[in-house]
């Protein structure tokens, strides 16, 4: 399987092309938790190109979207067709992953996400803070 791979600012997007399925699912997530150990946080996976999605391909989705969870990441889906949805709300998976119709939809909800960030760690600070909570407050 390819995966087209490129950034949008700290975005990282990526377009798995062909089938996600047993055999090629793996690929995905090695590339996916290679570039989280790397420092992606925020990552898009464009299924414009992707022919088919099977049950192990929807697994290693949800796997990378908690891992991403788990570091305060994100990941959303983008250029989801209403068959692919069908397929993960089938799955019982369409509600624990954030979905885009367009890519521009994912980038934009993605770069709110980030904003938010940036502003809190600001305030915290400007506030003599940091964002670990076992840190006790500089006055």
């Amino acid at each position: 399987m390819d995966i087209v791979e490129h950034h949008v600012g700290t975005i990282l997007v990526l377009e798995p092309v062909g089938q996600l399925d047993r055999k090629t699912s793996p690929e995905l997530q090695q590339k996916v938790v290679e570039l989280i150990e790397q420092g992606s946080r925020h990552v898009v996976v464009d299924l414009v190109r992707t022919t088919s999605i099977g049950g192990a391909g929807l697994r290693v989705l949800l796997m990378l979207s908690k891992k991403l969870e788990s570091i305060n990441g994100h990941l959303v889906l983008c250029s989801v067709t209403d068959e692919t949805r069908n397929s993960f709300d089938v799955a019982g998976f369409g509600r624990m992953l954030a979905m885009t119709t367009t890519r521009d939809e994912a980038l934009r909800s993605l770069a709110g996400d980030e904003t938010v960030a940036r502003i809190s760690d600001l305030a915290l600070e400007l506030l003599g803070k940091s964002g670990d909570p076992s840190e006790p407050t500089q006055t």
